[in-house]
């Protein structure tokens, strides 16, 4: 067991945050991509490694750390990754290097390749077999959610904040 069965109702709500969160941090940077790139004078390249490096390091740790989460526990795993993503999102927010916001966009992939697997491992040793397909459906509306989220979010605080350029 992972940790995660004694409540399943505060699993589920913790997990659909957890997948709202990753994906909402991956489209907001899709509505902000232009003033980012201005505000930090960006080239073309830069922009390029800004807005690819958080999918294709995502990407490339998604297995690796669903054994992590295997081998040490993913509600272990689950916690780490979120510490990772939060502290590496708020590095990104307050960064005006291009060389540091690239590097912390592949450490918020790290956190993110951490919370994935276990979110999904949460549901799995939640939930009897039979209510499963709810904790799926749950989930993949969070994940949706976190999707547009993100762009609405980011399109309210660029009008309330606009970047300095």
């Amino acid at each position: 067991m992972t940790g995660f069965v004694r409540r399943p109702g505060i699993t589920l709500a913790v997990v659909a945050l957890a997948i709202t969160l990753v994906l909402a941090w991956q489209t907001a940077l899709l509505v902000a991509f232009p003033e980012l790139g201005r505000s930090l004078g960006a080239s073309g390249s830069d922009l390029q490694w800004i807005l690819d490096v958080y999918p294709v390091v995502l990407a490339c740790l998604l297995v690796p750390a669903g054994a992590l989460g295997d081998r040490y526990g993913h509600k272990r795993v689950l916690r780490i990754g979120l510490v990772v993503f939060v502290a590496a999102t708020i590095g990104v927010a307050v960064s005006h290097s291009v060389g540091v916001v690239i590097a912390l966009r592949a450490v918020t992939a790290i956190g993110a390749a951490l919370v994935f697997p276990s979110t999904l491992a949460a549901i799995t040793t939640s939930f009897p077999p039979a209510q499963r397909a709810r904790g799926v459906a749950v989930w993949t509306t969070a994940a949706v959610l976190g999707g547009f989220g993100g762009v609405l979010y980011a399109g309210v605080v660029l009008e309330l904040y606009p970047f300095p350029v």
